[in-house]
């Protein structure tokens, strides 16, 4: 499945660069794709594991940054300093390097992205609640974003956490459960394609 993933993100990535003349002001979702593609490549055809580990420690961090950086545009000022702040703290401890050997730790440093985006997410959908969208919501690229990033990420969060602490006791779980994680970047990907799509039209 990992190929698959690679062809979505490929989609969206061409996408968003095709359109990039009016989906400039989404560049975190391009850096975001980039990254994820560099990284895709690296599950697929790197063997070093330190390797792989050492990308996929970077994403994460990158993948935190950019979603912060998009939120400044879709919710309040105090809002977003909070997940700046927070972002911060986040990468202080990832910095630290503290024994990733340590299994919480490990699992702290890959489920705290996801924490960050959901809290961003629930502020989008609040402020949604106290100040309506004036045009229609499916026809702006922030919606998409949003609901891609709220369903690939609160998949994700109980998914990895299992992954990390239950799926040496659950094999068969931890195939199940890897599987989930994948096919919800697949939907993150086809819902960033749908908002450089809409960015676009606009």
């Amino acid at each position: 499945m990992g190929i698959l993933i690679d062809i979505f993100c490929l989609i969206a990535l061409i996408t968003g660069l095709l359109t990039i003349k009016k989906t400039y002001s989404l560049w975190p979702m391009h850096i975001f794709l980039i990254a994820s593609e560099i990284t895709n490549l690296a599950f697929v055809f790197l063997s070093s594991e330190d390797t792989v580990n050492y990308i996929y420690t970077n994403f994460i961090i990158i993948e935190g940054a950019v979603f912060v950086f998009i939120f400044k545009d879709m919710i309040k000022l105090k809002q977003f300093l909070f997940l700046v702040l927070f972002s911060f703290f986040v990468i202080l401890i990832i910095k630290l390097k503290i024994s990733s050997s340590n299994a919480g730790l490990n699992t702290f440093l890959r489920v705290s992205p996801s924490i960050i985006i959901i809290t961003g997410c629930i502020f989008y959908i609040t402020n949604l609640f106290r100040n309506p969208y004036s045009g229609t919501l499916t026809k702006s690229p922030y919606f998409w974003i949003i609901a891609g990033a709220s369903f690939h990420f609160i998949l994700n969060f109980p998914a990895i956490f299992f992954v990390l602490n239950l799926g040496d006791l659950y094999p068969t779980l931890k195939i199940i459960t890897s599987v989930i994680i994948e096919f919800s970047y697949i939907i993150l990907y086809l819902f960033l394609t749908k908002a450089f799509l809409c960015k676009n039209s606009n």
